[in-house]
């Protein structure tokens, strides 16, 4: 498990390999919303919002992940140039 529906966010994943199912604890069972894979990236809504995570992320099978920390993320990103910031929030 990468993080629990109702955790603070603290890391944005970069799936380098591997498949995550996002699910949503529902009648005490895991209810998958949808699955990511390699390339593709987790937890980003932590850039612009302070909200808990609305789900579960759990891999599936062996997975790679980059580990980026949202401050150090927060921290690059507000060194952008404004029409970056824009479009990167228009995403």
């Amino acid at each position: 498990t990468l993080f629990k529906e109702g955790d603070t966010p603290a890391t944005i994943y970069l799936i380098q390999s591997g498949k995550v199912s996002l699910t949503l604890e529902r009648a005490a069972k895991g209810l998958e919303i949808t699955a990511l894979g390699a390339n593709q990236v987790l937890g980003e809504q932590a850039l612009f919002s302070a909200q808990k995570h609305e789900y579960t992320a759990v891999a599936q099978q062996e997975v790679r992940v980059l580990e980026v920390p949202v401050e150090l993320m927060k921290a690059q990103f507000e060194k952008c140039p404004p029409g970056i910031k824009l479009l990167v929030k228009s995403l």
